[in-house]
């Protein structure tokens, strides 16, 4: 019989070299595998969300980096752009990566638009990266201003402008002008004057600050100054644009228009010049032609934000309908961006326009773009929608969802939840109110809106915090008097205070019906039984509130119970709808008449 074949291999038989070959061998395996593992930190300790990548992924994205810088070297920004991000998704934590991608979009004459997005996104997590280094502040600040992101800027740079670089300086002074901060302009002009006096285009700004706000004195000079730019083909455009500015600080149609058709032919023109000119027109009352001149403009949106301008404008000048048809077409191409689709959630709102207001909900939340905390105003539209189309049951359940979604900007979570509280839905709103303390806890305005959401809640204990918060901060507004007042007789503590300020608040409105009625409360609770009873003679109830009826027989009943007249206490007793008091009101009252009634 024949020896069977072995099923292994005997590595102590085999030669020397041999081994060798496979020891080799066996680690060109562990160490191909080994490149493979992301177990190398890309981002740096601490950073959040934390990034880790492979030997091969490092090696991959100094490949594309390299093939990136020589589109970019070529001309070629689109195919640049492609390289970058995709070294990038390689290895997101070295910084030079998005340095390269933003210095690829600011070395053509004019950044591309479309690219916005993208640019300010991977600023602002170099940023982060390296902790706002100045460099990188430098070059974030040109970026911004190339793109004409005014706003961002200012409050990048705002809080350090007493010592800004050459670099972060010029842009913030632009920015200023830009969003008609002409007071901050002069200061920070002042303060950065001798590192910026020989910028072109700094003494150009200058010049234009100077024909338009400056002192009488200067304006012609400046006025020259900006003649001369214009003839010059390098600074015609820019000094074209400063003339806009000016124009429209001195209401000067003509001038404003010879200016913006000069850049128009040059084609320099941009959205926003042509939505001055509309405001301009409005200002001196040409307010037809300016919504004759949005009707017929044709120049299409690059960006998600001159999409939102415009479709702005075209709202202010009663355009509505075309402000939606705008938005609705560019939601898709512009990636579902905030600005967007929340304008347009707006504008279903405003007209009623409850079926498609319910579409968008669904649309919204159905794309994978959307961030968890911009979710809850979807919910809350629905909600608005189902409500208005006659479906409360469902309301409901979409109202619930908006505070598990709570929005993350706190201007939108206060207005969301003063439509909850408007609308019937007390408890989520609430849920959403007591999440803004730290926003808003120093405003009455907000501890006004927590008291009286607290109230349709019937969370007392919310509601008394709030109160005790808003009279500290408006000691001598009738309402917050009147509320904290409420709060104490609720409780039935400190009765004295509560006749002090519900005279008070008496003295304010001395016809209010709901002011009387609290007084009456705060004067039995001091035993002054007879006062007590002739403000409450006042009213026969029929012409109160349901709320104030009930307060009316609530205090009828402790008048009679303090009396000892058992049946006329009674008799109020079972006036009292229960669902309009607070819960410290439900107890005493219930443990009242059961001591009333006890032994028959």
């Amino acid at each position: 019989m024949s020896r069977p074949s072995q099923r292994y291999v005997d590595f102590t038989r085999l030669p020397t070299g041999s081994k060798s070959v496979l020891v080799v061998l066996g680690a060109l395996v562990v160490l191909g595998i080994l490149g493979l593992v992301k177990i190398f930190p890309s981002t740096p300790r601490g950073f959040l969300p934390e990034y880790r990548m492979s030997a091969l992924d490092k090696l991959q994205a100094a490949s594309l980096a390299r093939s990136a810088r020589r589109e970019s070297a070529d001309g070629r920004v689109d195919e640049a752009v492609i390289g970058w991000q995709a070294a990038i998704a390689n290895d997101p934590g070295d910084p030079g990566l998005h340095r390269g991608l933003i210095e690829t979009l600011l070395a053509p004459a004019e950044v591309p638009q479309k690219h916005l997005t993208l640019g300010a996104a991977n600023a602002f997590f170099l940023l982060r990266l390296t902790q706002t280094n100045a460099a990188d502040l430098d070059l974030t600040a040109r970026l911004l201003s190339r793109y004409g992101l005014d706003g961002f800027l200012v409050s990048f740079l705002q809080p350090g402008e007493d010592r800004l670089t050459r670099e972060q300086a010029s842009a913030y002074l632009k920015a200023l002008f830009h969003l008609n901060s002409m007071e901050a302009f002069a200061s920070n002009w002042s303060r950065n004057s001798n590192s910026l006096a020989t910028d072109p285009e700094m003494r150009l700004y200058l010049a234009a600050w100077q024909a338009g706000w400056g002192p009488p004195s200067g304006i012609r000079v400046a006025n020259d100054q900006l003649a001369a730019a214009l003839t010059n083909p390098a600074t015609a455009n820019l000094a074209r644009r400063l003339t806009l500015s000016v124009a429209a600080s001195r209401s000067d149609i003509h001038a404003f228009e010879r200016a913006l058709q000069e850049l128009s032919d040059a084609r320099g023109d941009r959205i926003r010049d042509h939505l001055a000119h509309w405001r301009l027109l409005v200002r001196i009352g040409q307010r037809d032609r300016a919504v004759t001149l949005a009707r017929d403009f044709a120049t299409p949106a690059e960006t998600a934000g001159e999409v939102a301008a415009l479709a702005d404008a075209y709202n202010s000048l009663g355009l509505t309908d075309s402000a939606a048809t705008l938005l609705e077409s560019q939601m898709p191409a512009f990636n579902y961006s905030p600005e967007i689709w929340q304008r347009l959630g707006e504008l279903y709102l405003q007209k009623q326009r409850w079926g498609d207001l319910r579409a968008l909900a669904f649309q919204v939340r159905a794309s994978d773009r959307i961030p968890l905390n911009q979710i809850g105003l979807t919910w809350y539209w629905e909600g608005l929608a189902e409500l208005n189309l006659g479906r409360p049951d469902s309301a409901r359940e979409n109202m619930k969802r908006v505070a598990e979604y709570p929005p993350e900007d706190p201007a939108t979570a206060f207005r969301i939840a003063t439509g909850l509280q408007q609308n019937g839905f007390p408890d989520q709103a609430t849920q959403l109110l007591t999440r803004l303390e730290k926003d808003f806890g120093d405003r009455a305005s907000y501890w006004l809106q927590v008291v009286v959401a607290a109230h349709e809640s019937k969370r007392f204990d919310i509601m008394e915090a709030a109160a005790r918060r808003g009279y500290a901060l408006a000691t001598n507004n009738p309402v917050f008097i009147n509320n904290y007042a409420a709060c104490l007789l609720v409780q039935r503590t400190n009765a004295p205070l509560a006749v002090q300020l519900t005279l008070k608040r008496l003295s304010t409105s001395p016809n209010d019906a709901g002011a009387n009625l609290n007084h009456a409360l705060a004067l039995l609770q001091n035993g002054r039984l007879d006062d007590a009873e002739r403000i409450l003679n006042r009213f026969s109830g029929t012409e109160l509130t349901p709320g104030n009826r009930t307060i009316l027989d609530f205090a009828r009943f402790e008048l009679n119970l303090r009396r000892g007249n058992r049946e006329a206490a009674l008799k109020a007793y079972r006036a009292i709808d229960p669902s309009q008091l607070m819960p410290p009101q439900v107890i005493w009252l219930e443990k009242s008449y059961s001591d009333l009634t006890r032994g028959g």
